[in-house]
């Protein structure tokens, strides 16, 4: 059983939301905990939210210089890291008025943004501590994606581009990381009661846009089923149970258009399938 106790927990988007409640929640347990964010008042009002060892660094996830200096700074403070989450992230600005234009009328300032926060940014962390933790065979890393990481719709299409692309990253790396006893996690939260439509137009100067009182799950919540998630080492976290459906009828479409398509006249039943993790054990395993 993963104990908490005692870990060094470095959170983006740890100012609010998500992150500022799984950074009490991590604090409570005994817990060293650094909390990461763009916005720097929110992170002083942050800091004093939280009890126990809690220290804060400003850091803009898509800047790399950014992220040495917040990995020295937390190394220098408490030492290695040995829980990440990577938790920053950001909704289409402009919220509803933007999804209503969809993809094609996206801008391409506004694309590289959501693309630049939501995947690079969790790249950018992942090879920050990645390897330390990878080299001491221990700890946990959480990647925030979302339900929206594993169904689409229409308005949302870039959201939904970095959000498959966190839940593909993750199921990756826990592939490579497991053989050295480090554990990942995946987080896809349906509807939270956070600031994610606010802080993602403050980035571009938009007003806020509140989410209504009582709309949407409490990130205290959320970050009980992240610890829960981390303890027993699971690869999906889900909140929102009432997901299943959809979920299952994306599935059942894949597995439908498969069923039609012939098998390929080069497919070997008795070899791995390009692309499948035998496949790639089977590469490493010959040494290719």
């Amino acid at each position: 059983m993963f104990e908490f106790a005692g870990r060094i927990a470095f959170i983006t988007g740890g100012a609010s939301g998500i992150g500022l409640a799984l950074g009490k929640a991590l604090a409570g347990e005994g817990a060293r905990v650094v909390l990461a964010d763009i916005n720097g008042d929110a992170l002083a009002e942050a800091e004093r939210a939280v009890s126990g060892k809690v220290a804060t660094v400003q850091l803009d996830v898509r800047d790399r210089s950014q992220w040495l200096h917040a990995r020295k700074f937390t190394e220098a403070r408490f030492g290695p890291v040995s829980i990440l989450v990577n938790n920053a992230g950001i909704i289409n600005d402009g919220g509803a008025q933007v999804a209503q234009r969809g993809l094609i009328d996206q801008s391409p300032d506004s694309w590289d943004r959501m693309i630049g926060i939501n995947l690079t940014g969790v790249y950018n962390g992942i090879a920050t501590f990645g390897a330390r933790m990878r080299d001491r065979g221990d700890g946990h890393i959480v990647n925030t994606a979302s339900t929206q990481g594993v169904i689409t719709c229409a308005g949302v299409g870039s959201y939904c581009a970095s959000k498959f692309g966190v839940v593909a990253m993750s199921e990756a790396l826990r592939y490579e990381l497991e053989p050295h006893g480090v554990g990942v996690s995946v987080l896809c939260p349906g509807v939270i009661q956070t600031g994610l439509v606010t802080n993602s137009n403050r980035i571009v100067g938009l007003p806020a846009q509140d989410m209504p009182e009582g709309y949407g799950m409490d990130p205290a919540r959320v970050a009980e089923m992240v610890m829960e998630g981390i303890r027993a080492n699971r690869q999906y976290i889900f909140t929102h149970g009432e997901y299943a459906g959809p979920v299952d009828q994306r599935h059942r479409a894949i597995e439908q258009a498969l069923a039609q398509t012939p098998v390929s006249p080069l497919y070997d039943p008795d070899q791995p399938l390009a692309g499948t993790q035998e496949f790639a054990a089977a590469m490493i395993a010959a040494g290719r």
